[in-house]
């Protein structure tokens, strides 16, 4: 079962926002929830540190993505290069509002192309959100996976955090159904599975295989979704979804975060910002 372009496509935009908002990575630990109203809270993100305040800014991430408002464009296809061939290892850690993946430096792999953009991509790291971050017609998927690049001039995310156009993060939708057959997912599954505290897990995985249709997805210019909210990103979200099992998912949402609480307790979830005015596009054919 496929859902339909004109439902996941996400919106691009490259307008150019009236203040810059590019913010470095804090040099110290910042405290940040997601409980409306609380003092650490999403609406006050722009005031927990000095490079916080690109939080306030007006390109921010995610965004509910309204289909009959959505532009096409001749795009690219969303492709990595062949090499490293087959899976890729990481570390896999928690970290306070989920699960990280980090990929070792010598196996990342590099993007192609990215819509929008000149210049290389370098896979960092993946993790997960539930429910979904970005909206379509105001609904929530099950999950949505984000997959971190930077800009590869820049070395590394930390200097590319604060650049126009350093970062960009491709996100896959997770939809719950009766079968999972994503070899790549269930990798990453199993792995936050074996979690135990503070320590890492190696998981090795094929990335490759998350982008089911490298042909379909949308775009746009926007922000990170947790503190700096720094509005260096290129967005990519791709059109066909993981399919996956409510038992899988079960697992992810599992995670203790903190607090305490499991990851189906307090959500990691920012809310949708405003689009102020942003062009959303999706790849045509």
């Amino acid at each position: 079962m496929l859902i339909p372009v004109a439902v996941l496509i996400v919106a691009a935009a490259i307008g150019v926002a009236a203040e810059s908002a590019l913010c470095p990575l804090p040099s110290h630990h910042v405290h940040f929830g997601y409980h409306l109203g609380s003092e650490d809270g999403p609406s006050d993100w722009s005031h927990l540190d000095q490079d916080t305040h690109c939080c306030g800014g007006s390109n921010q991430s995610p965004i509910d993505i309204e289909t009959e408002d959505i532009h096409c464009a001749h795009l690219g296809d969303i492709e990595y290069e062949r090499k490293p061939r087959g899976p890729i290892s990481g570390n896999l850690k928690i970290n306070g509002h989920g699960a990280n993946l980090a990929f070792f430096e010598n196996e990342r792999l590099v993007t192609k192309d990215i819509p929008f953009s000149d210049g290389e991509y370098v896979l960092a790291s993946m993790h997960f959100h539930s429910p979904s971050e970005h909206l379509v017609n105001g609904k929530h998927m099950d999950g949505e996976l984000h997959l971190v690049h930077f800009k590869k001039e820049y070395g590394n995310f930390h200097d590319a955090v604060d650049e126009e156009n350093g970062l960009a993060v491709i996100g896959v939708f997770l939809k719950v159904t009766d079968e999972s057959h994503d070899h790549a997912f269930n990798r990453f599954v199993d792995g936050v599975a074996h979690l135990d505290g503070d320590k890492p897990e190696e998981v090795s995985l094929d990335p490759r295989q998350l982008l089911l249709d490298h042909k379909h997805y949308a775009t746009y210019k926007g922000s990170l979704t947790t503190p700096p909210c720094s509005e260096s990103v290129r967005w990519v979200l791709m059109t066909k979804p993981i399919f996956t099992t409510a038992d899988r998912l079960g697992v992810l949402k599992s995670v203790p975060v903190e607090g305490g609480e499991a990851l189906s307790v307090d959500r990691n979830v920012r809310p949708a910002q405003p689009l102020n005015g942003r062009i959303v596009y999706y790849a045509c054919r």
